[in-house]
């Protein structure tokens, strides 16, 4: 149960930012207040209003009430013999009774006993009913969302929350539960934005129920995790003067940080406590908490061309996607999503926060009356989508004035994306469309003109523009004296001649990529590939064989001495 409390330093400001707040209450419920009256009594602010529905102008009388405790059953009864006085001069006439905290349980039992009839034309809206209405209307963030936002702030378990107003302005206040008591709490603006520190204190200061708790400034919070994102530990007071923030605040948040696991600490021995070293907690589980934090904010960046960053996707990513998609990708696609998703902070969070809609269930997969070439379809087109997101999203990253440096931080000159969508229906069994991305930046590191031209041949054979691959490629042989990139661009070239249909020229630079390395696989099996479309089938097994000879569990080699054997 929700309460919504209505926070000012006086009575008579209490009053008028109750007054102010239904107005935005009753405008997103659709009605129109024609005439309202205001009293502050002890026990909290009331109003009394007369209009009509918006939609209809059906004429209503209401009332409403802030108070700090449940209301009573008299209470309502006294609005209910008011609104039946009223109903005999208008027949017509609806009466609503809101409330900003819960009705007791003998106003329920009440209620529930009055005929349907009567329940029609007379409602009970509490804070529950009208928070949905602020949360309809856009004015308040929705529940979901907040525990959401409650889980990626903190690894304690949200407790028990309350909607604040105040000046006008309408708060989510969140207390967090430690050991199952809730001792610490948080404050969101209504529309999910965490709300300024001086605003925290306010309500902390006007709301007596949470003088015993721990305010935990969640700017600060996240700020002080990005400073610690590097490798080197850091002192309290290295981070306040970085932060440019009160040494005492950032002790503070540390043992906080401390007591929910996020970070760890170094003791130094005989020191003040804001002299220990402090550093983020390794480990993937503690990776899968940080990332929904920054993955979609204006530090999504720098987040992910940190070092912490690489190092967890590269040791946990993985199986990490495959537990949670079942989607058993084959070794290359598994191996290219974790680099896009290292490369792309929307694709990141996707993968990492997404609904699981790729998980196909056991009982979809075994079903009879599937054939086992609609059930490998169905497997093919689930990889097929996820890896179309994650490229979708990877692009529109690449929009951003910011992605060029977390490209450099990952080392990344040339970065290419494919984007595969199919749609199959009763006329067209299978409708591809592929489209390519490419986004190329000069690099961190210094790379000779040589190596632009083999990578750049590279990437526009990926894209399958092979006349200008072909140009890159030749002045890469040309120049380059490196053995192992040289036979790199032979074997690129044949590829590109062998799409091209010009066989016999496509074996000779595979030929020469066998002198630069005899036990080049690739270089091999791409031959054997020629000499099969030429019609040498002896040839193409002789040249097959020997690339199985260098990798007997070469799956592609493999597959192709099936097909020439046959």
């Amino acid at each position: 149960m929700i309460w919504i409390k209505v926070l000012a330093p006086s009575r008579r400001e209490k009053g008028q930012a109750f007054e102010l707040l239904m107005r935005q209450v009753l405008d997103s419920c659709g009605l129109l207040p024609l005439r309202t009256r205001l009293k502050v009594t002890g026990a909290g602010p009331l109003l009394d209003i007369r209009g009509k529905l918006r939609k209809d102008a059906t004429p209503f009388l209401g009332e409403c009430r802030a108070l700090s405790r449940e209301v009573t059953l008299e209470e309502v009864k006294r609005f209910f013999h008011r609104y039946r006085r009223e109903r005999r001069k208008t027949k017509s006439l609806r009466g609503l009774f809101f409330s900003y905290t819960p009705f007791s349980p003998k106003v329920l039992i009440w209620y529930r006993a009055l005929g349907d009839e009567v329940r029609h034309v007379l409602e009970l809206l509490g804070p529950d009913a009208i928070a949905d209405c602020l949360v309809e209307n856009r004015r308040l963030l929705n529940l979901k969302a907040l525990e959401s936002e409650a889980t990626r702030s903190s690894t304690f378990p949200p407790g028990p929350r309350y909607i604040g107003s105040l000046g006008g302005n309408l708060y989510w206040v969140q207390t967090l539960l430690v050991h199952r008591r809730p001792t610490t709490f948080f404050v969101l603006e209504g529309s999910g934005e965490t709300a300024p520190r001086s605003i925290c204190q306010e309500i902390k200061r006007l709301d007596t129920t949470l003088r015993d708790k721990r305010l935990i400034d969640l700017n600060l919070r996240k700020r002080i995790l990005l400073e610690l994102l590097g490798e080197e530990p850091r002192t309290a007071d290295e981070l306040a003067e970085a932060l440019r923030e009160q040494p005492q605040e950032v002790v503070a948040l540390l043992q906080w940080l401390e007591k929910e696991s996020v970070i760890t600490s170094q003791r130094v021995p005989r020191k003040p406590r804001r002299l220990d070293r402090h550093r983020l907690q390794r480990g993937f589980p503690n990776f899968l908490h940080l990332a929904p934090q920054f993955l979609s904010g204006e530090y999504r960046f720098r987040f992910l061309a940190s070092r912490v960053a690489a190092q967890m996707i590269t040791t946990g990513l993985a199986s990490y996607l495959e537990e949670r998609f079942r989607l058993k990708l084959p070794a290359d696609d598994l191996e290219a999503s974790v680099k896009l998703l290292s490369i792309s902070p929307a694709a990141l969070s996707f993968a990492l926060s997404s609904p699981q809609n790729y998980i196909l269930s056991d009982r979809e997969m075994n079903a009879k009356f599937i054939p086992d070439g609609e059930r490998d379809r169905m497997r093919e087109a689930a990889r097929g989508r996820f890896m179309s997101d994650l490229s979708l999203r990877a692009i529109s990253d690449s929009l951003h004035e910011e992605y060029s440096t977390l490209l450099a931080a990952r080392d990344v000159r040339a970065y290419l994306t494919r984007i595969q969508l199919k749609a199959s229906t009763l006329q067209n069994p299978l409708f591809s469309l592929r489209g390519y991305h490419l986004h190329t930046l000069p690099g961190a590191r210094p790379a000779t003109d040589a190596e632009r031209s083999l990578e750049t041949g590279a990437v526009m054979r990926l894209i399958h523009e092979y006349d200008h691959a072909i140009q890159y490629l030749n002045q890469a042989i040309r120049e380059l004296k490196d053995p192992a990139r040289l036979k790199t661009a032979w074997n690129n070239k044949g590829l590109c001649l062998f799409n091209k249909r010009r066989y016999q020229e496509a074996i000779e630079c595979f030929n020469e990529a066998i002198k630069l390395d005899s036990n080049l696989k690739q270089a091999w099996f791409n031959k054997a590939i020629c000499l099969r479309e030429v019609g040498d089938t002896l040839g193409a097994l002789r040249c097959v064989q020997r690339s199985l000879e260098i990798d007997p569990t070469y799956k592609e080699a493999n597959d192709l001495v099936h097909r020439l054997q046959s």
